[in-house]
């Protein structure tokens, strides 16, 4: 731990502020989606769009998706393929363990 302290300097980049509060916004929908689907199943139809749950959470993931390569672009900061690679095979891994787990 150190003791010296650092300003916080809140972001005064319209254009950043506004990629950053997108960002934020698709992220929270997508997970908002992703609960329905778990609490009303993923095939169920939401009543507003006609679309199954499951649809809409792909609708979800391709926002979220373009906001993340918006991001990219304007900040010049991209996620690392080898920790998204370290996370797809942990995600594998978990999988068979739950798979595991519920076969006994």
């Amino acid at each position: 731990m150190t003791d010296t302290i650092s300003p916080w300097i809140p972001e005064t980049n319209p254009i950043r502020i506004a990629v950053l509060a997108k960002l934020g916004e698709e992220c929270n929908e997508l997970a908002g989606r992703a609960s329905r689907c778990l609490m009303q199943g993923a095939g169920e139809l939401d009543p507003k769009s006609g679309l199954t749950n499951l649809e809409e959470l792909a609708r979800e993931m391709a926002d979220v998706i373009a906001c993340i390569n918006t991001t990219s672009f304007l900040f010049a900061t991209y996620p690392d393929p080898l920790r998204v690679s370290a996370k797809e095979q942990g995600y594998v891994k978990w999988h068979a363990m739950i798979e595991e787990a519920s076969a006994t």
